[in-house]
């Protein structure tokens, strides 16, 4: 009998090629350290070759000048303006608006231009040159 297989050829090549291939697997690392240098490449040979040169020392930055920002003004405070003497009428009864003449200060007191009062009846109110509303809501939106 031979020792030969009839698909692939002898026994012993295919052997030796199936060795070959596995040291060749587990010798291509340590052959790639060895070319590409590294902590393992050519310090573990003992080439002599020397390292990439030192990159020169980059200047010093120039100190940055110390800014004082100034405080902003104070803002000075604000009232909210006055508000008008309003009598603020019962929103079911009827209301008069008056909105200037006598009829304001004997109605609503002396300093005010206009109110909504219901102190004053229908027919005075209009005589006098004010406006009458049925509601005081009325009223107080008209004033």
């Amino acid at each position: 009998m031979s020792s030969t297989c009839p698909r692939r050829g002898p026994v012993r090549f295919t052997l030796i090629v199936k060795v070959a291939r596995k040291l060749f697997a587990l010798l291509m690392p340590l052959f790639g350290v060895l070319l590409a240098g590294g902590p393992l490449g050519c310090e573990l040979l003992s080439l002599g070759v020397p390292g990439p040169p030192k990159l020169p020392t980059a200047p010093a930055a120039p100190e940055t000048p110390e800014i004082e920002v100034p405080k902003p003004p104070e803002a000075p405070e604000v009232k909210a303006p006055d508000q008008p003497k309003v009598d603020t009428p019962d929103p079911e009864d009827g209301a008069c608006c008056i909105r200037g003449g006598e009829g304001v200060s004997k109605a609503c007191g002396a300093g005010v231009e206009r109110c909504c009062t219901q102190k004053v009846e229908r027919d005075e109110c209009e005589s006098s040159g004010g406006l009458w509303f049925h509601t005081g809501l009325g009223c107080a939106g008209a004033c």
